[in-house]
C-alpha cells in the first residue's frame, strides 16, 4: 500500500509541475503581449508611418522608371525625325527640332542632341553662327553632370570652333591661355581625345611662334602607334615644316 502511495504522490509532483510550467508560460505570453501592445501604442504611428513612406518611395520609383522610360522613347522618336530631315537635306527644319530637344533634360540624349543641333549651325553657316556654336560646346564641356567622354568631345570641338573663327589672325596671349587650359583636361594618355587634343595644342603653339614645344606636340603623337595614318601624315607635314622654322631662324641668327 505504502508503494501505491508513493507512486501516487510522484504522479501528482509531475501534473502539478506541468501545471506550474503553463502558468509561467501563460504569463510569459501575456507580459508579451502586453510589451507588444505598449510598443505598439508608442510607436505604431511611426512605424506605419515608415511603412507608408517604404512602400510610397517604391511606388513612385518604379513610376518615374516608367516615365523615364516613356520620355526617353518620345526623345528618341523626335530626334530620329530630325535625323531624317537632316539626311533629306532639310537642314531649315532640322535645326528648330534640334535646339527643341537640346532644352530637354534627357541625360546623355539630351548631349547627344546639343552636339548635333551645333554641327547643324555649322553647315548651315558656321561664321553666322559661331557664337552660338560655341557657346553650346562651351555648355557641354562646362557640365560636371555631363559624362567625361562628351565633355572631352565637347572641348575639341569648341577649340577647333575657335581656331576656325581666328583663322590667320594671331592668337592673343588669352585666348591661348584658354584653349591650353581646356585641352590639358582631355589630354590623358588613356583617354580617347589624347592624340586629338596633342595636334590642337601643337598647332596652337605653332602659331603663337613656339616652335619647341609645337614639335614636341607633334613627335608625340608620330611616336605613338595608336596616332590614325591621316593624323600620322599631318603630324609628319606639321614636323617638318617646324623644322625649317627653326632652322630658318637658326640662320638668321647666325648672320645677326
Amino acid at each position: 500500500m505504502l508503494k501505491m502511495k508513493d507512486k501516487k504522490t510522484k504522479g501528482d509532483t509531475n501534473n502539478k509541475d506541468v501545471v506550474f510550467d503553463e502558468f509561467l508560460n501563460d504569463i510569459e505570453n501575456d507580459m508579451r503581449i502586453e510589451k507588444y501592445e505598449l510598443l505598439w501604442k508608442k510607436y505604431g504611428k511611426l512605424l506605419s508611418f515608415v511603412a507608408f513612406a517604404v512602400i510610397a518611395a517604391i511606388t513612385i520609383f518604379n513610376l518615374r522608371l516608367r516615365y523615364n522610360a516613356n520620355q526617353r522613347e518620345e526623345f528618341a522618336s523626335q530626334f530620329m525625325r530630325a535625323q531624317t530631315l537632316v539626311q533629306q537635306g532639310k537642314l531649315d527644319e532640322a535645326v528648330p527640332m534640334m535646339s527643341f530637344l537640346s532644352s530637354k533634360k534627357c541625360g546623355k540624349y539630351t548631349v547627344l542632341a546639343k552636339m548635333s543641333h551645333a554641327g547643324l549651325l555649322t553647315k548651315i553657316n558656321f561664321s553666322e553662327n559661331i557664337e552660338t556654336i560655341k557657346g553650346i560646346y562651351k555648355n557641354v564641356l562646362s557640365d560636371r553632370n555631363t559624362p567625361a567622354y562628351y565633355r572631352d568631345l565637347a572641348t575639341v570641338y569648341y577649340v577647333n570652333a575657335s581656331l576656325q573663327e581666328i583663322g590667320e589672325k594671331e592668337i592673343d596671349d588669352d585666348t591661348k591661355a584658354e584653349l591650353l587650359k581646356l585641352l590639358s583636361k582631355c589630354k590623358k594618355a588613356n583617354g580617347g581625345f589624347f592624340l586629338l587634343a596633342k595636334e590642337f595644342e601643337g598647332v596652337i603653339h605653332y602659331k603663337t611662334g613656339n616652335f619647341k614645344k609645337a614639335r614636341k606636340a607633334f613627335d608625340t603623337i608620330s611616336r605613338n602607334e595608336k596616332t590614325a595614318e591621316d593624323m600620322m601624315a599631318r603630324a609628319n607635314i606639321m614636323i617638318q615644316a617646324i623644322q625649317n622654322k627653326i632652322d630658318d631662324d637658326t640662320v638668321d641668327s647666325e648672320e645677326d
